[in-house]
């Protein structure tokens, strides 16, 4: 038997002898026969001899001992002849489908993440995702274990990672867009060509599980250096990109999206297909096996030069035109020349050619998601497109591997299917023909938006004596203005944009009237500034009465085929500070100060301003003949200036001026034909005091922020587009803080509390379920204890296997700082989804292990991080609905864990003998997976989330209030007891003699007694005291634990403090929250929270080990375990009284 020397992974049993002639090779088997096993393979059988369980799966050999070539289309050809033999080519397909799928499937909620949030921790946390799910597949031996590991865990990383990186481009490039998209999208290319080589090298000389860790080691590596250097120019905005019915379903509302997204979905259809079959169809038409397993690395390698190919020639050609002839190339590719090819000349050009032609599909697609889309939600339509890919990558193999198998292993319907759907996903959107007319600084800003969006064709109309230059893309018409040629010049365009200066405001009526008569439908007029609407703007400068004038003249033009909008912006922010038009002098460090400088107003970024124009073209019903007003931000000069110097970390020199002195100089300047006073004269109508002018939309006009759906709100976060601010040393500021808050809508009164009511009441039910999937699973802690010292883990001792459960205890509480900070900052929809996440995935992984280290990982530290989100996103959002009520409300949701811990036990006791360990934790999984569903939709805060930097003294302030101090220290001892009980009731009740029978629903009683014990202190503390109850209830657990647990000698007193026990704990546990919220800050209390219980976490680390220990040390004896859980006990309920006492004094009242 050929036995090689490789790691220590089971094997499949298959077995491989050599052929009767010692000289002979044995080949691959045939492709096109799915079902051949490896016994087909000639001169090869199984009944003599079978492979080492301690070796890995069996690789392709020569009779001489030696390692033949491993032919790889990824890692699938290894599998198909050796790992999964046993399965059909369509069966392991659904392996890489699957990893395609989950690359893309979850890239609507990435996209959304990285516009919420940025790409820092979405990248950090998908590589972790992607290397530990290459760590479990290097130790998988069956199928389901390689579809969770490669095709699912190390897809969600992957997507992770790819969505944001892919999402940066169109932060930092415009013109050179393509390219810059080419060459991103060539590290996959790049990665194609050296991974395939490198993993079938491997696996000759180091077997496949090293090969695959050694792949993960290096990939570790590219990943620090991602994580060092992608970053967005733009700083996350939270609060201007919440997920919601209407974000979520408005790109499919634009024909040129969806034409796109259709196009994807099938072109993925036809990508994918060869990417996956290629080798083994070349094999098939006589191609020798080490050759075979070159084409990847070819084929990636000539898409590597494809996509930088079609990125540079998309900045010169146009995006779309390049993509459409690329890929129009592909599908005739694949039906001219994959289909007739017989010989291995013909197999190698095809795959060139397809190479270099499908690699503008992975080069182009995003970019043509940013020229259609704001560039603020560039993540969350660029996930929505890969996520609608994802399902023709998901089912593209499988289908093909299907069309196979039923042609009989003949190839051509699977080619055709590739190429067809290659040719029908080439779609051209349409596009609308907009006229801009005049090219100045309101029409360079407008402009530049539409060239990037390809919805339309677009015109500029220009002086014929005029020297402006315009973008590429843009067709220029030279005309004299006269009125044939105005209207010979707009023919045949759809909407007319105007943006002539002052000089040219009379002359609109001209351009109206040759409007109309070349069947133009929309008219933009020159607005964009101050409000026109008010007749003290209009008092201010009277040449603006030309545009009311204006005004008044489109209104009697209405009619069913054509209409207007006029934009009222105020002064541009960005533009104006950029160019000192708003009187702040950034690069000097000097200011000008109108009047007292605190009256309020609005202003406009120049990108809002040019995608309102967008949207009013998009949406001509909602914004036909209306004058909108749009603004960014509601602010002062005051508000800036504080802004400016804490961004630069300067002072600004200030110079005061007033109303009445700028207007004086602005009359002298006009009367002298200098036209800066008419300058000073705009500024007056956003800075000057005079009464009437109505400067702030937000309060004084309708906003048509909503109406214009340009995505954009008004935010306390302006970007510094251009790198207007610059600090002293040169470095650029990224963005600063605006000191007033503008709303849409009426700020949510933090002291509000509705304490009660339909939804009120759901979101602590949904908060329930969250308890009842995390410290309810923490609360099985017994039956794990008593299974692993009985079965997989019967070979360590009981302290060593406690070290698995106290370590789940402690990440659950010591990782609610961070969990905290997260849930202050964006609220707890993202929290509960990357915890449901982690904690059911590390539950599955847990019924996989068999191994002490395996426990630790899944068990000890996965599942439990996951469970930590879910936890203080049940509490902390409860906390923000109630106040006269609290202790009740957070009562019920705790009692969560309760349930959970009555639940749950029985559950998998009654599961284990009859389906075994794995099934039935796999079973809870599912279980926890749809309370998780639940939850994530009926649970929220009510109050919005204010990010705030991490700072670390956040997390250490509240110690400093003597208060807090007390219950962190109490709550340190408690818990240093708490789940002592827990942990060992069982196990002493079976030494005692109780029967295992009985003992095993002890668990059972102490969460059923906890259950009451949670909501009835709860309701107690809201009539009581919430301090007053929690002292109560902390000694009674002391008390009970000295005085009936030390003694307890038969079944009824273990039996009575079982059930005592989790009555005092569980009131405990439900009322700490309560009271933290009571002594905290409403608004604070994710980190306040998190911070007590990351104190308290050390105490759950060490409590069971030390328990542990002490019993080992009297030689299996209890009674030291047992004094030292009630000492602590008490003394966690003297911390209390001391809180108590420093809030309240030593009055008895209610506190």
């Amino acid at each position: 038997t050929l036995r090689p020397e490789v790691d220590d992974i089971p094997g499949n049993g298959s077995t491989i002898q050599p052929s009767a002639t010692s000289t002979s090779t044995l080949h691959l088997p045939d492709f096109s026969v799915s079902n051949d096993k490896i016994n087909s393979i000639p001169g090869a059988s199984t009944s003599s001899s079978t492979l080492n369980s301690k070796t890995d799966p069996p690789e392709v050999l020569s009779s001489d001992g030696k390692t033949d070539s491993v032919p790889d289309g990824g890692l699938r050809a290894y599998y198909e002849t050796t790992l999964l033999v046993q399965y059909s080519a369509s069966a392991v397909s659904w392996i890489p489908s699957f990893e395609i799928f989950f690359t893309f499937v979850m890239s609507p909620i990435i996209g959304q993440l990285y516009d919420r949030f940025g790409p820092r921790y979405i990248i950090l946390g998908g590589s972790i995702l992607h290397v530990f799910g290459l760590m479990m597949a290097s130790l998988s031996t069956s199928y389901y274990q390689l579809l969770l590991s490669q095709g699912v865990c190390s897809a969600l990383g992957i997507c992770a990672i790819f969505q944001p990186c892919m999402s940066c481009i169109p932060m930092w490039f415009q013109q050179k867009r393509g390219i810059a998209y080419g060459i991103i999208s060539s590290g996959t290319s790049l990665g194609g060509v050296i991974f395939p080589i490198m993993v079938s090298r491997l696996i000759k000389s180091v077997g496949y599980a090293w090969s695959m860790r050694i792949s993960a080691f290096l990939i570790l590596a590219l990943l620090a250096i991602v994580n060092l250097t992608v970053r967005t120019r733009l700083p996350p905005s939270p609060q201007a990109h919440q997920m919601n019915r209407k974000t979520l379903v408005q790109p499919l509302k634009e024909t040129p999206m969806i034409l796109l997204v259709l196009g994807f979905f099938f072109l993925t259809f036809g990508v994918f297909v060869p990417i996956n079959y290629l080798v083994v169809q070349a094999t098939s038409v006589g191609m020798s096996s080490n050759l075979a397993q070159y084409l990847a690395p070819i084929l990636n390698a000539a898409s590597l030069f494809g996509r930088l190919l079609a990125g540079t020639l998309s900045d010169r050609a146009g995006t779309y035109n390049v993509l459409m002839i690329a890929c129009y190339l592909a599908g005739i590719f694949c039906l001219a020349i994959w289909i007739p090819a017989a010989n291995t000349a013909a197999v190698m050009a095809f795959t060139i050619l397809f190479g270099i032609t499908s690699g503008a599909y992975i080069a182009l697609a995003a970019a043509l998601v940013v020229r259609i889309s704001p560039i603020k939600e560039i993540g969350y339509r660029t996930g929505l497109l890969f996520f609608i890919g994802s399902f023709s990558g998901l089912t593209a193999s499988p289908i093909a591997g299907a069309i196979l198998e039923r042609e009989g292993g003949s190839y051509i319907g699977m080619q055709v299917f590739s190429g067809a759907t290659l040719l029908l996903g080439t779609f051209e959107p349409n596009k609308q023909k907009v006229e801009i007319k005049a090219s100045g600084s309101i029409g360079k800003i407008i402009l530049e938006t539409l060239v990037g969006a390809p919805q339309f064709t677009v015109t500029a109309l220009t002086r014929a004596s005029s020297e402006a230059t315009f973008p590429a893309g843009v067709t220029v018409r030279k005309s004299d203005f006269s009125e044939s040629d105005l209207v010979s010049a707009l023919k045949g365009q759809d909407a007319v944009i105007s943006v002539v200066g002052p000089t040219g405001f009379g002359e609109q009526k001209k351009f109206i009237d040759a409007a109309i008569s070349a069947g133009v439908k929309r008219f933009l007029p020159s607005e964009y500034s101050a409000n026109t609407l008010s007749e003290a703007v209009l008092q201010l400068l009277p040449l603006f009465g030309q545009k009311k004038e204006t005004l008044e003249y489109l209104k009697t033009k209405e009619s069913s085929t054509f209409s207007w909008s006029a934009i009222y912006t105020a002064l541009l922010f960005d533009w104006g500070l950029g160019n000192g038009f708003l009187e702040y002098d950034v690069s000097g460090r000097a200011a000008t100060i109108w009047d007292d400088g605190n009256k309020v107003f609005t202003l406009t970024n120049a990108d809002q301003l040019g995608r309102a124009v967008i949207s009013v073209l998009e949406n001509p019903e909602k914004t036909a003949n209306k004058n909108l007003h749009v603004a960014s931000v509601e602010t002062s000069q005051n508000a800036i200036l504080a802004a400016l110097e804490k961004a630069t970390g300067s002072k600004f020199a200030v110079t005061k001026t007033t109303t009445e002195k700028e207007l004086a100089e602005a009359g002298e300047l006009l009367g002298k034909g200098d036209f800066s006073g008419a300058l000073k004269l705009v500024r007056a109508t956003s800075f000057g005091s005079t009464a009437g002018i109505r400067a702030n939309y937000a309060k004084e006009e309708e906003l048509a922020n909503d109406l214009l759906v340009t995505s954009v709100r008004i935010a306390t976060t302006m970007v510094d587009r251009d790198n207007f601010l610059t600090a002293s040393d040169g470095s650029s500021s990224r963005s600063f803080d605006l000191s007033q808050e503008p709303q849409n809508k009426p700020v949510e009164d933090v002291d509000a509390f509705p304490d009660g009511g339909l939804k009120e009441w759901t979101v602590v039910f949904g908060g329930w379920c969250l308890l009842f999937v995390s410290s309810g699973w923490i609360n099985c802690i017994g039956v794990f204890q008593t299974y692993y010292e009985q079965n997989q883990l019967k070979d360590y001792s009981p302290s060593t296997i406690s070290w698995i459960l106290s370590l789940e205890t402690f990440l659950m509480f010591a990782n609610g700082a961070a969990v905290g900070k997260f849930y202050d900052n964006f609220g707890p929809f993202y929290v509960m989804l990357f915890g449901s996440t982690l904690h059911v995935f590390g539950v599955m992984m847990m019924s996989l292990s068999s191994e002490y280290y395996q426990f630790i990982l899944a068990q000890g530290i996965c599942s439990p991080l996951g469970a930590s989100c879910l936890f203080y996103a049940a509490l902390n959002a409860a906390s923000t609905w109630f106040k006269k009520r609290r202790a009740l409300a957070l009562g019920i949701v705790v009692s969560g864990s309760s349930v959970g811990g009555v639940i749950l036990p029985i559950f998998l006791q009654r599961l284990f003998p009859k389906i075994g360990f794995a099934w039935s934790v796999r079973g809870a999984g599912f279980l926890m997976l749809g309370l998780c569903i639940i939850a994530q939709v009926t649970v929220k805060s009510r109050l919005p989330p204010k990010p705030k930097p991490f700072d670390l003294i956040e997390f250490t302030r509240p110690l400093k209030e003597a208060p807090f101090l007390m219950i962190t220290l109490g709550g340190f001892f408690f818990f240093w007891g708490m789940f002592v009980p827990f942990n060992y009731v069982i196990v002493e009740a079976q030494k005692i003699g109780m029967s295992a029978k009985l003992s095993n629903y002890l668990l059972a009683m102490l969460n059923g007694a906890s259950l009451f014990g949670r909501i009835l202190p709860g309701w107690l503390g809201d009539k009581f005291g919430r301090f007053n109850i929690t002292v109560f209830m902390s000694f009674l657990a002391g008390i009970l634990t000295v005085a009936l647990w030390l003694p307890a000698k038969g079944n009824a007193p273990i039996i009575v403090y079982t059930v005592l026990y989790g009555f005092s704990s569980g009131g405990f546990i439900s009322l700490v929250p309560a009271v933290i919220a009571q002594i905290s800050p409403i608004q604070e209390i994710g980190v306040r929270s998190g911070s007590y219980f990351a104190w308290i976490s050390i105490a759950a680390l060490t409590g069971n080990p030390i328990a542990g220990a002490i019993t080992s040390r009297q030689n299996g004896a209890f009674s030291g375990l047992q004094i030292f859980t009630g000492v602590v006990l008490l003394i966690g309920g003297t911390f209390f009284v001391l809180g108590r006492v420093l809030v309240a004094g030593f009055k008895p009242q209610i506190v």
